[in-house]
């Protein structure tokens, strides 16, 4: 929905953006994949918000190092400065790298879930709303009857 909301938005407003013949053609070049990365942005945003209410946020950080350190500079790199075909729109290419990375950390998001080990993080999750509620802070007595029932 909000892809066809923003390409409502570009066919009306586009003219009165900018005038500037040149730069018009660079927004009609990047604006695709810019729609394309706000569709991503908002589901690893959601999936971020699903990871930290499982308490499994900390398990996606080797992603973000690997894709926001190593390859988005590589790629923007590679896509702004080395790639002839994109030499006259370089813009084009960082958006590129960025679609890339995010679709990446999109699949770091989806395999962790996939992985996740669901009986621990129940286990977790009981203790946390236990020790909100104020009852048996430590949990021992209710881990080891909880444990026992689950197997």
């Amino acid at each position: 929905m909000q892809c066809i909301g923003l390409q409502l938005y570009l066919g009306f407003a586009l003219d009165h953006i900018t005038e500037d013949i040149n730069m018009q053609d660079t927004i009609l070049t990047v604006y695709q994949l810019f729609i394309f990365n706000v569709f991503l942005d908002s589901i690893r945003a959601m999936l971020k918000g699903f990871l930290r209410g499982l308490g499994i946020q900390n398990n996606v950080l080797p992603y973000h190092i690997i894709c926001q350190g190593a390859i988005m500079p590589g790629a923007i790199s590679v896509l702004c400065f080395k790639m002839p075909s994109l030499e006259d729109a370089p813009v084009l290419g960082a958006w590129i790298a960025t679609t890339i990375c995010d679709f990446f950390l999109f699949l770091g998001y989806f395999i962790t879930l996939q992985r996740a080990n669901w009986h621990d993080i129940s286990i977790n999750v009981v203790k946390r709303v236990n020790q909100i509620a104020g009852e048996n802070p430590e949990g021992d007595d209710e881990e080891i009857e909880m444990q026992k029932r689950l197997m």
